[in-house]
């Protein structure tokens, strides 16, 4: 499909200049937060001497603009994102460290949300304004404006405390021997609920709505004419085109999940970006902050790519 490889490529090279832009940024504002990458000499017991030599050794005895093009030649040229200052490691090797315990938690919650948000959306909108479409909306509504720090609390509260049915936190318990399994799936289920909770609301109320644009179309009303069973018209028909807009508010949730994953692995301990997130910023480690930013931010970017060049495949009304 050579339309669809040039779209593609079309994507690909709008997306490349977003995240530099992104990246130009990100440089900014830790530049701009209080402090500085400067704040780690705030030690009135440091002597000048040492001060001086750890300028010299980050590069932030340079002009602003020469450790801007600096970075960005290392990042782009070497995948370099520098050495952390707390833990005296390189950032890319702590990052790499961290990533597949995060891909695991998003990865699972997103699954969660499409094999139960999609089904339940689809159920409320064939039975509109019954008791239960009145309550999953009412359900859907709760769960989408519920924070999830306040909704992680609860769950710890009510599953750790009072019913001690799952972990408190972590990726595996402390006599575990090695990667087992269970045990990590065991302690995946409460970070998990708690962040496809309001991407899982948004997508049910989503996936409702749509479909009930579209069952009152002029051709579902022809298929249903035809005399094809009510299970053809529903998922054949109605559902093939009633999942197009939720494909893209699949993408907005996975930006949704980036942020919320920040919040829920440091409330259960989840060892993945986001609890690292949260560790560089109480460090004050500028060069991890900026390591992380750019992993989560192609993250989301690729993730847009994704759902647009997915829509096009799906919708075939759309030019390449």
């Amino acid at each position: 499909m050579p339309g669809l490889a040039r779209y593609i490529t079309k994507r690909v090279l709008i997306a490349i200049p977003t995240l530099l832009v992104v990246m130009a940024l990100n440089f900014a504002i830790i530049r701009l937060a209080p402090g500085g990458p400067e704040a780690m000499l705030m030690n009135p017991k440091l002597p000048p001497s040492a001060r001086i030599q750890i300028l010299k050794t980050y590069g932030l005895d340079k002009p602003l603009a020469t450790q801007f093009l600096f970075y960005f030649g290392q990042v782009l040229l070497h995948g370099n994102f520098g050495t952390s200052y707390f833990y005296s490691a390189p950032v890319i090797e702590l990052i790499l460290q961290r990533l597949p315990n995060t891909i695991l938690l998003m990865g699972s919650s997103l699954l969660a949300t499409m094999i139960i948000g999609i089904p339940l959306g689809v159920f409320s909108a064939t039975r509109p304004n019954s008791k239960s479409d009145r309550a999953i909306v009412i359900l859907s509504n709760i769960g989408w404006a519920m924070p999830p720090m306040w909704l992680g609390l609860i769950l710890l509260l009510v599953f750790v405390l009072y019913l001690p049915w799952f972990p408190a936190g972590g990726i595996q318990s402390i006599m575990a021997s090695g990667p087992d399994v269970l045990d990590r799936l065991w302690h995946l289920v409460l970070p998990s609920i708690c962040l496809s909770i309001g991407t899982l609301a948004n997508i049910n109320l989503f996936v409702r709505s749509s479909m009930l644009d579209v069952l009152k179309q002029d051709y579902i009303l022809a298929a249903k004419g035809k005399g094809l069973d009510k299970r053809t018209v529903l998922y054949r028909h109605a559902l093939r085109n009633g999942l197009l807009p939720v494909v893209t508010n699949i993408g907005l949730g996975i930006a949704f999940m980036v942020g919320g994953a920040l919040v829920v692995e440091t409330i259960f301990s989840w060892p993945g970006l986001g609890l690292l997130t949260f560790e560089a910023i109480g460090h004050r480690d500028y060069p991890l902050l900026l390591g992380l930013f750019f992993i989560l931010s192609v993250i989301v970017i690729i993730m847009n790519l994704v759902t647009d060049v997915l829509y096009a495949i799906l919708d075939p009304r759309i030019s390449y």
